[in-house]
């Protein structure tokens, strides 16, 4: 099932809008760093409460069920972001940090990364800007010496760039397309 997603998450990422800044750096077999930043037209307050709405935003291609109705993340320490379907689940990651309206932070090894004994944090921060918020997201993912995180390092990039566009297109429009 993972090795065809490097490739989709490549080819997902050719096809959306520019980000107004994006980064992939520290980059090794046993590390990798994501740092997206984006302004979203929508307060901050309304930008916290939608990552928690991660149901209307996360690509449904990018779940274990193909069904981003099966989502939930609970903005609470110690909250889950998890996926649950008849007869399955999955825990994606758990709230470890969070101050309202300006930041979540997950532990979070999501997706193909799991099985590689991974530790991921995934922060989302929220500053206002005008009327609007800049929100970054930071993934720091790092492992031992042979987890080939630089192997992934593209196709995360790609996959957290398409979330990141659709969580600013459901805050601002009220849908992730």
């Amino acid at each position: 099932m993972f090795k065809s997603l490097p490739l989709l998450f490549c080819a997902a990422a050719s096809i959306l809008p520019a980000v107004a800044h994006a980064e992939t750096s520290d980059v090794s077999p046993a590390s990798l760093l994501v740092i997206l930043q984006q302004e979203i037209h929508a307060k901050p307050d309304d930008v916290f409460t939608d990552i928690g709405k991660v149901d209307k935003w996360w690509n449904k291609d990018h779940t274990y069920s193909h069904d981003a109705a099966n989502l939930s993340m609970q903005l609470i320490p110690g909250g889950c972001f998890c996926e649950r379907w008849e007869g399955g689940g999955m825990v994606h990651g758990t709230v470890i940090g969070l101050r309202k309206d300006a930041q979540v932070v997950l532990q979070s090894s999501l997706g193909p990364l799991q099985p590689l004994a991974v530790n991921g944090i995934l922060t989302f921060t929220m500053a206002p800007r005008g009327e609007g918020t800049v929100l970054k997201l930071t993934y720091r993912v790092n492992g031992g010496p042979h987890s080939g995180l630089d192997k992934w390092a593209a196709p995360v990039d790609a996959m957290l760039t398409e979330q990141l566009h659709r969580l600013a297109s459901y805050a601002e429009k009220g849908t992730p397309e």
